[in-house]
């Protein structure tokens, strides 16, 4: 008579799988991954195995991206310019709280005229000394808007163009 043969049972028989692996992006949706494996095999394990991956999410590396500056509301004086800014990911809430600026001011001087004053007198009694003079410039309505050798606003300027819709 024969006293063992050979069986085989495979009702204890489990899947084994590594850590799941780092987010494949730092910043919005991304996938993870690990290694799953059966040691008899994996069609002798129970179904369904272990995912290999899964959906992950991370802010770790979330900044805020600008367009460029579009071009000043005026073309002459002070205005405003645009740009758009996102974050990379798509959601402004994964980012710093600290947005980049949508607007800043700008000064145009593209279709300005320049209004030049008359000359002071010498700055020396006798001998050689220095003359200045005003240049200011302005829109085509000649009222001028700042002065050009020190930047100083001399009257307020409201851009005629909507800006921001």
């Amino acid at each position: 008579p024969v006293a063992s043969a050979e069986c085989s049972a495979y009702s204890a028989c489990e899947w084994t799988w590594t850590e799941w692996g780092a987010c494949s992006s730092d910043c919005g949706e991304g996938l993870r991954v690990r290694e799953t494996s059966c040691d008899v095999g994996e069609d002798l394990c129970p179904l369904p195995a272990p995912p290999e991956q899964e959906a992950c999410f991370s802010r770790d590396a979330c900044e805020w991206v600008a367009s460029p500056w579009g071009s000043c509301s005026v073309d002459c004086g002070e205005g405003v310019q645009i740009r758009t800014v996102q974050c990379f990911s798509g959601t402004d809430a994964d980012c710093p709280a600290q947005k980049l600026p949508t607007e800043q001011v700008c000064t145009a001087s593209e279709s300005c005229t320049y209004v030049r004053g008359g000359w002071s007198d010498c700055s020396a009694a006798c001998g050689s000394g220095w003359r200045t003079r005003p240049i200011e410039c302005a829109p085509a309505d000649g009222v001028p808007v700042y002065e050009l050798r020190t930047g100083v606003a001399i009257r307020a300027f409201a851009p005629t163009a909507t800006v921001g819709g």
